[in-house]
């Protein structure tokens, strides 16, 4: 979750200008008392200063120690600083971190006395310190597979769209029969109504005479004449009179031509990217250079933030390495180590 919100600011960083970016700063301080005696001073162990830098390694941020022994309240103080929701999440692991080592090292397991709780301690330390490197190798790499695939998935659909363009070079029409009919109209010479056909010799007289227009004065109609009116016999034999007049069947009706529409090969907007190999990235970084920059910009932004603090660090008391003195105290060096190892897995099969 944290992954994605990092990569949520990075892009919107990558729009901002300097004064912006310097916005998002913040610190975070963890504060060390002695539960024996409030008044009595912290000591600097090296373990504890190791846990603090994989914390930084982890949450992209830095961190510096203030050591209040001459007050009335001695304390150590470990400030984050840096991007403000790296610096609360790595001050909160620290905490927690720091809380559990030490409650573990007085287990009966682990043995008596204080070096041997103090190589307990230690071998934690490390063992989560190079977890936080290897962890960052791990991002990277992860960016890295993730970049690669999708350049593959890329070079795949722009593979597929130029074979799909080749084939509608090789077959660019698909032509489709439709059962409309034809809109166009077809234009024939018709002859005239008006004008009276003349017979050849020796044809049949198989057509009725046109229709003849007389005046009222040649035929007169009689309300009493016994033979009436039959609208319906006239209106069959004016569509007869019809029928016989017009062309025959095979020049007059046109066969209906097939309509044939030209559709254009189009290329489908879907496009099926290969399934990609098992042990895909999970990496929410799109590259390697978008995880790079953005830890870059972190480590800016965070020196920034101390310089406008006024804050000058100092070099402060070198970390003295570990000296195990007998196999017992490396012993406990191991169980430390191991212990963090098998937390790490746990959480793996867990998550």
């Amino acid at each position: 979750m944290l992954g994605r919100h990092n990569v949520t600011q990075a892009d919107i960083m990558a729009h901002e200008s300097d004064a912006d970016k310097l916005k998002r700063a913040g610190q975070s301080v963890v504060s060390i008392r002695s539960t024996v005696s409030p008044n009595k001073p912290v000591d600097q162990t090296t373990w504890a200063l190791t846990l603090s830098d994989a914390m930084d390694e982890f949450f992209d941020c830095q961190s510096y120690i203030t050591d209040f022994r001459d007050t009335l309240r001695p304390r150590l103080e470990f400030t984050f600083y840096g991007l403000a929701e790296q610096t609360v999440t790595a001050a909160h692991a620290f905490e927690m971190s720091y809380n559990l080592v030490s409650a573990w090292s007085l287990k009966p397991k682990v043995g008596k006395g204080i070096h041997k709780r103090n190589c307990y301690c230690n071998g934690t330390a490390d063992a989560l310190y190079k977890m936080a490197l290897a962890e960052k190798d791990r991002d990277k790499q992860r960016a890295a597979r993730r970049e690669a695939e999708r350049l593959k998935a890329r070079e795949w659909e722009e593979a597929e769209e130029e074979r799909m363009r080749l084939d509608r070079l090789k077959d660019p029409q698909v032509t489709t029969d439709r059962d409309t009919p034809d809109r166009k109209v077809k234009v024939e010479e018709v002859p005239d109504e008006d004008v009276l056909r003349k017979k050849n010799v020796g044809d049949e007289d198989t057509e009725p005479s046109p229709a003849q227009y007389q005046t009222a004065s040649h035929k007169t109609f009689n309300a009493t004449d016994k033979n009436d009116l039959d609208l319906d016999k006239e209106l069959a034999k004016a569509e007869e009179r019809a029928r016989n007049r017009a062309p025959s069947t095979s020049e007059s009706t046109p066969t209906k031509p097939q309509s044939t529409l030209v559709v254009a090969a189009q290329a489908s907007a879907v496009v099926v990217l290969p399934k990609e190999e098992e042990g895909g990235s999970d990496s929410p970084w799109n590259s390697v250079m978008q995880l790079v920059k953005f830890r870059e910009t972190s480590k800016a932004i965070a020196d920034e933030y101390l310089k406008q603090s006024g804050i000058k660090l100092s070099g402060g008391r070198q970390r003295i390495p570990l000296k195990i003195k007998d196999d017992r105290a490396w012993e406990a060096y191991e169980t430390g180590r191991e212990r963090c190892s098998e937390d790490r897995r746990a959480s793996t099969t867990t998550s």
